[in-house]
């Protein structure tokens, strides 16, 4: 794990083992992470995977054995398209409330003029909240 952050914060490529679901056999892979990510239930690595030659998300808790430090990376966050493609999402009370109902909703939100806007950056599989208004 530590050698994960290393390379993230350092911007180098790591050579890794991994287990995905659709091969649940060690299967070693190079990478250049970019970033850690909690989606509330599991942490996930942001990363370009070399052999599928683009960005991936990896749960960190399927990486097995010891991880290598490499040269520099040449895939870095900036040129992750998903990751760095933002939409406004509204957030509104159910049109079906009263007025009293919508209210609650508003208030336990913190609603402003009875929406509630988040910047979301979208990417398969995960959405993630980047920045919230």
């Amino acid at each position: 794990m530590c050698l994960l952050v290393q390379a993230t914060k350092q911007k180098k490529r790591v050579d890794v083992e991994y287990l995905s679901l659709s091969n649940p056999n060690n299967q070693g892979r190079v990478i250049q992470p970019h970033v850690f990510v909690k989606t509330g239930l599991r942490w996930h690595l942001r990363a370009y995977d070399e052999k599928n030659k683009a960005f991936r998300d990896f749960v960190l808790s399927r990486f097995v054995g010891q991880a290598g430090l490499l040269d520099n990376a040449t895939h870095t966050s900036t040129d992750d398209v998903a990751w760095n493609t933002f939409i406004d999402v509204k957030l509104a009370p159910d049109s079906r409330l009263s007025r009293e109902q919508k209210n609650v909703i508003q208030q336990e939100y913190m609603m402003q003029e009875g929406e509630l806007l988040f910047l979301l950056v979208l990417h398969s599989p995960i959405i993630y909240c980047k920045k919230c208004k």
